[in-house]
């Protein structure tokens, strides 16, 4: 069975088709990821040029889908249609349109199948982890303990949101890191209590800007199943990014120019949280939401 995944994130657009066989294993297809920003203009409004840009992403994974034969088709909406008020007309128009059914999924659904996507990666884990995957508009927590799920928490706090609180993306100050800092103090306060002191905690990232900066450490997450992430290795690539302008991070190695906007937020959200559940050890998964779905498939 050959099978379709795409995952329509605040910020980019993702596919992944895979052939599923009778034993139960997936060969990879086609993958593409393409930066649309749905959620440019805020989480809560789908601006007409990103719109128009995300209708004709998925015209251009439905012409994909029909070459390779597809045979069922999951296509996943997450923030920003989940809270914009022109949510439903985008999700009509590609049903209209394309024959496109997308499904909007919780915070909830959404950790599950996160969690599921690291687990195919990284399979069964001895210490206590708590995955971290960063959207455009929502950040998702999975706190994991003996291998099961303790609690998900889906958090504001994505980096569409983070940008419009302050734009860091020509070089950081003080002024505007503060005011990011006093966002996150009052959107992490109840995670934090949730996992309390855990002994030996994995702080796990998925997706977007962990992957950046396993690039720019020049390691190629796509030859394992995860790599570790030396936290004083991450530091220093920090001190690098936040006050760094615009220009500046288009000479750097790693940095994607569609990412260039929201890597700064991103970086300092993951300091903040870093700072806050003090994590033994950060590792980057391969993979996510999209392969959790498969993960299911694979059931």
């Amino acid at each position: 069975m050959k099978l379709a995944v795409i995952d329509l994130g605040t910020n980019t657009f993702h596919i992944l088709i895979v052939e599923i066989t009778d034993k139960r294993e997936y060969k990879i297809l086609f993958k593409e990821r393409l930066f649309t920003k749905l959620g440019e203009q805020g989480i809560h409004k789908i601006g007409k040029e990103s719109y128009q840009r995300s209708l004709k992403a998925i015209a251009h994974f439905k012409a994909i889908m029909d070459d390779l034969g597809v045979q069922k088709t999951r296509v996943l909406g997450t923030s920003a249609l989940r809270e914009a008020f022109n949510g439903q007309q985008f999700i009509d128009e590609a049903k209209t349109k394309f024959g496109i059914d997308i499904e909007v999924i919780d915070g909830l659904t959404e950790g599950q199948l996160i969690q599921k996507g690291v687990f195919l990666a990284i399979g069964p884990q001895e210490y206590p982890h708590i995955i971290m995957d960063i959207g455009g508009g929502s950040v998702e927590f999975i706190f994991v303990i003996n291998n099961e799920i303790k609690f998900i928490k889906s958090l504001n706090i994505g980096l569409a949101v983070l940008h419009k609180i302050a734009d860091i993306s020509d070089g950081a100050n003080d002024v505007l890191l503060e005011r990011i800092d006093e966002f996150l103090e009052i959107h992490l306060k109840d995670l934090l209590q949730t996992i309390g002191n855990t002994d030996h905690l994995r702080l796990i990232g998925s997706a977007g800007a962990f992957e950046v900066i396993v690039s720019m450490l020049g390691k190629n997450l796509y030859a394992h199943s995860s790599i570790e992430i030396p936290l004083h290795s991450f530091q220093k690539l920090y001190n690098r990014i936040i006050w760094t302008s615009v220009a500046d991070k288009l000479h750097m190695k790693g940095i994607p120019p569609e990412r260039i906007d929201y890597i700064g937020v991103a970086f300092h959200l993951i300091k903040k949280v870093i700072e806050k559940i003090e994590p033994a050890e950060l590792f980057v998964s391969k993979f996510a939401l999209k392969e959790g779905v498969i993960a299911e498939s694979l059931d």
